[in-house]
């Protein structure tokens, strides 16, 4: 596992309610069909991305789609991230992971060294993921984050 951190997730994160089964099989006509709308291109557009510790760090990388499931289980949780020319990737992304746990520990629904497990939609595969500090470093808080998989 590695420590990675993560902060500003909660200010771009909004739920769309799309309705897709993230658990269907990534080739279905019904994931391909909603790549193009997650392309991040028009995100990037609209906002000014900024990294605390590096500006080389200061892009977009996808979009995750996921299957709402939020809230604390032991059943993992499914990401479906979309990058580049509308690609799907085969794992649940350690960017994605991460993002998602300190989105859903800011919303208290995690907390601190809670491990949580995220399935890809496209293979199955799992990774794990757990916030095991707050630091005050930023004024909007970062979390730091341990990912396995």
């Amino acid at each position: 596992s590695r420590m990675a951190p993560w902060r500003g997730s909660k200010h771009l994160s909004q739920s769309i309610g799309l309705g897709l089964d993230t658990c269907t099989p990534y080739q279905s006509a019904e994931v391909r069909t909603l790549t193009p709308p997650a392309n991040a291109d028009p995100v990037k557009q609209q906002f000014k991305i900024h990294h605390p510790d590096s500006e080389d760090l200061a892009f977009l990388y996808g979009t995750i789609l996921t299957d709402g499931k939020d809230a604390y289980t032991e059943d993992p949780t499914t990401n479906l991230c979309v990058f580049a020319d509308e690609q799907v990737d085969r794992s649940p992304t350690g960017s994605g992971v991460t993002a998602r746990v300190a989105l859903q520990y800011h919303k208290g629904l995690l907390g601190l060294n809670q491990t949580r497990a995220f399935r890809s939609s496209a293979t199955g595969s799992v990774f794990t993921g757990s916030a095991v500090r707050v630091s005050d470093a930023f004024s909007s808080g970062l979390q730091m984050c341990c990912l396995g998989g």
